[in-house]
């Protein structure tokens, strides 16, 4: 169940996750290290948002059928390792704006042998490719990216016709959470906008042409509920009290995928280009 137990190679990607909380350490990474690549091993890279995230892109994926695959804006290319592992017959080009982020990307797939992963420095308002992928994940990044409707059409335009598009982002609302009062925050000094409501996501995709086949309420009431409790609890308990209450908020978090979250904080959407006439 619990998703980037591979990256226990590189630990120190904890202390960057940790770092971007907020969170300080005085443990020595010496003596460190190796109890934190255990944990990985164990349970996967410790982030509630990450682990649910990767909850619902396994249970959607099952239903399309691809041979390339484009993950836009990859970050480390947490999900492009994945699907290179899960379906090692499909080819996954994986870019992202940060060479630092394709850097380590890189080391875990050459670490992992896999031959089927292209990881790639690029500007997704730059990209330029026409009609050559089943298709595209993109995943938290369009909320960063000022000028929305022009990747999107670059999104349109990279798919074959007929492909899907599987995008997340945060809905508009995430910037009220319950634990506000407490310091939780999820204001990012990177995002362009605070996230999207369904009307204006609906209408950036339908003006790039796609069909809508599925737009998603995420990040309910026990999503939302176990990602602000653990934020809290990593900013203001020791490492310790986070490390053995995130897998049991990681479980109780699965149930937002069995709720109807008639509202939510994040939206999930999958598209279509439609076929060429």
């Amino acid at each position: 169940m619990f998703f980037g137990r591979e990256w226990h190679r590189y630990p120190e990607i904890l202390w960057q996750m940790l770092g971007k909380s907020g969170v300080s350490s005085k443990a020595s990474s010496k003596w460190f290290r190796p109890l934190i690549k255990i944990y990985i091993r164990l349970f996967g890279l410790p982030n509630v948002s990450w682990q649910l995230k990767a909850l619902y892109f396994r249970r959607f994926i099952k239903a399309f059928r691809f041979d390339n695959v484009l993950d836009a804006g990859c970050g480390i290319g947490l999900f492009s390792v994945y699907l290179a592992k899960k379906y090692p017959k499909a080819k996954v080009d994986a870019c992202d704006l940060d060479n630092d982020y394709i850097a380590v990307g890189k080391k875990m797939v050459n670490d992992l042998g896999l031959t089927n992963v292209n990881m790639f420095q690029a500007d997704l308002l730059q990209l330029d490719e026409s009609s050559k992928y089943d298709l595209i994940i993109c995943m938290d990044v369009i909320e960063h990216i000022k000028d929305d409707r022009r990747l999107v059409a670059n999104l349109y335009e990279a798919l074959k016709p007929g492909g899907s598009l599987y995008l997340s982002t945060p809905h508009s609302r995430h910037i009220n959470r319950h634990l506000k009062r407490f310091g939780v925050t999820y204001e990012s000094k990177t995002h362009v906008r605070p996230g999207y409501s369904e009307k204006e996501l609906s209408e950036i995709l339908k003006e790039a042409g796609f069909a809508i086949v599925r737009l998603k309420n995420i990040w309910g009431l026990w999503g939302e509920m176990c990602e602000e409790i653990y934020q809290l609890v990593i900013t203001r308990l020791p490492l310790l009290v986070a490390a053995l209450l995130f897998p049991v908020l990681v479980l109780l978090s699965s149930l937002d995928m069995f709720a109807k979250n008639r509202t939510g904080y994040g939206l999930l959407l999958i598209a279509e280009k439609g076929d060429a006439v």
